[in-house]
């Protein structure tokens, strides 16, 4: 057994866990207030959606964890860069020399940008170290 299947079972397995644990308090806590609070007055939609919408996300998540986890570099690159994009966009038709100028006096806009190179590094690491 190699070590990272050590790591990434748990990352599979505990949201079963806790989807089964979702499922048990939806059953006992929404049927106490369906029943002795609401006394049946309201439709029970509500409830029956959420009874079946926690094994549908299981099943999902069963299906395509794999997927998310083979492509989790790729979403959060992506993702860096569409936030940088649009964070910089906002500032509206500025030139390079006035963007500059407002991210580094910013306190907020440099915090944005290091966050945002931070997530860009982290998935060229990871990336660069895939097989």
């Amino acid at each position: 057994m190699r070590c990272s299947y050590e790591v990434v079972f748990p990352l599979y397995s505990l949201p079963f866990v806790y989807l089964l644990f979702l499922l048990g308090t939806v059953l006992l806590f929404r049927t106490i207030l369906y029943v002795v609070v609401l006394k049946r007055r309201r439709d029970a939609k509500a409830y029956y959606c959420a009874l079946l919408s926690i094994p549908k996300v299981a099943i999902i998540h069963a299906l395509l964890a794999g997927v998310l986890y083979q492509s989790y570099p790729y979403i959060v690159m992506l993702w860096s860069l569409g936030a940088n994009a649009v964070h910089l966009a906002v500032e509206g038709k500025m030139s390079m020399k006035d963007i500059a100028k407002v991210v580094c006096t910013s306190p907020m806009h440099l915090a944005m940008l290091m966050v945002n190179m931070f997530l860009l590094a982290f998935a060229l690491l990871a990336l660069s170290f895939q097989k």
